[in-house]
């Protein structure tokens, strides 16, 4: 989940970034507003500045970083919003994490009673070693 929630944000940040440099390629190129008699806006653009095209292709780049940000969602586990199944999904967390807590307490203590004996076999051995030299 934590790779998903990554992917997400990143595309987040990516949709920021088009959003404002489109926003701010559109302002730079766009012709004063232009109404005509009857009260329509003139949708003509500047001579040398960002075409139809263009438009067009920022478009479809938001649109997909739009569909991957809504396939990223939708791949994130569903939750509980109710309260009641919230404490006891953490209750159960909790319990879990006890469970596992206990585990590693005692493989741990068994590590080091092993370590122990190890370390004692190595010290009779090498003592072994430097008597018989």
């Amino acid at each position: 989940m934590a790779d998903t929630v990554t992917q997400l944000q990143d595309q987040i940040n990516n949709l920021c970034q088009l959003l404002c440099n489109y926003a701010g390629t559109l302002q730079r190129d766009a012709l004063p507003a232009a109404v005509s008699a009857n009260g329509e806006l003139s949708d003509e653009l500047a001579p040398n500045g960002v075409t139809r095209e263009t438009i067009g292709e920022m478009a479809a780049s938001i649109a997909e970083t739009q569909r991957v940000i809504t396939e990223l969602a939708r791949a994130l586990p569903k939750i509980e919003t109710d309260e009641k199944a919230a404490r006891k999904r953490i209750a159960d967390l909790h319990a879990e994490h006890d469970k596992v807590s206990k585990e590693l307490e005692q493989v741990t203590t068994e590590a080091k009673l092993e370590l122990e004996k190890i370390n004692a076999a190595f010290k009779v051995a090498s003592a072994a070693v430097l008597l018989d030299q």
